[in-house]
């Protein structure tokens, strides 16, 4: 039987950008640091590890295919030793884990990294992962396309948990999948929390939390949440104004990565956040 109460919490932390052994570190410390807190359930943002690629559109393609092969090598797969290492600090925090991650392929012979969502259960386990159906727009150029068999639950001592990347959130059948697999418990996971200007893909980073009125997150977390119905946490990626290392202002032309991260409870009441 899942347990009557639960601590949810949304993890908004700057990873250590493109370097994949710093963000580990700081990964195990803060799922430390969620677990000392009481957490049952700690979600990622999206592309936590190694950090969502916001040099997409912004530079040369010669520095476009040396910043794509960085992004690979300090990328997670599933059969990769940090996994041991984030498993161990899973089980002794003991939690949950919903983890942001750019994948690379597990398969012989491929370099394919995949936007997805790790599941680990309190002991260390991977329960299992959810790759993004659909990259937005230019993100094809970065990641592969996910396929419906990663639309999946798990069940958790604090119930049945689920979750989709970014747009997937507004897709009405992707949340109708999951919904008729009796999910309870919803990690929602972007690279930030944005301004719209007129159209959608005219966007500016958030610079406060009144924001709301123009972000398409707020209502998109508080609807899934009374809709489906299911508590949401929406986590978002943050990302302070140092430039990170190796890296120019000018190159990190699509950084909204300024928070915004929600509680929000099935009847679509926002319980902590934005932040």
């Amino acid at each position: 039987m899942p347990a009557e109460t639960f601590t949810l919490a949304a993890a908004q932390v700057e990873p250590v950008y493109h370097d994949k052994e710093g963000t580990l570190d700081r990964t195990c410390e803060w799922i430390k640091r969620a677990g000392d807190a009481g957490a049952d359930l700690v979600v990622f943002p999206e592309t936590y590890f190694p950090g969502y690629p916001y040099w997409r559109g912004s530079v040369s393609i010669p520095r476009w295919t040396d910043l794509m092969v960085d992004l690979q090598k300090n990328s997670l797969s599933v059969d990769d030793e940090a996994m041991d290492v984030l498993g161990d600090a899973i089980d002794d925090a003991n939690l949950n884990v919903a983890l942001g991650t750019n994948e690379l392929s597990d398969r012989a012979g491929s370099e394919t990294l995949y936007n997805s969502i790790f599941y680990f259960d309190r002991h260390g386990e991977l329960m299992g992962r959810h790759r993004k159906l659909m990259p937005t727009q230019e993100e094809r150029a970065i990641w592969g396309r996910g396929d419906p068999s990663s639309l999946a639950t798990y069940d958790t001592d604090i119930g049945t948990l689920g979750g989709l990347i970014c747009y997937e959130n507004h897709m009405t059948l992707s949340k109708a999948a999951l919904t008729a697999m009796g999910e309870e418990i919803h990690a929602a996971v972007w690279p930030g929390f944005w301004e719209q200007h007129g159209h959608p893909g005219d966007k500016t980073r958030a610079e406060d939390a009144g924001a709301v009125d123009t972000c398409d997150i707020y209502p998109a977390v508080r609807e899934y949440a009374f809709e489906t119905p299911s508590f949401v946490a929406a986590c978002s990626a943050y990302m302070s104004d140092d430039v990170p290392e190796a890296f120019s202002e000018d190159e990190l032309g699509f950084n909204v990565a300024s928070g915004g991260s929600m509680l929000v409870n099935p009847a679509g009441i926002v319980k902590a956040g934005p932040l």
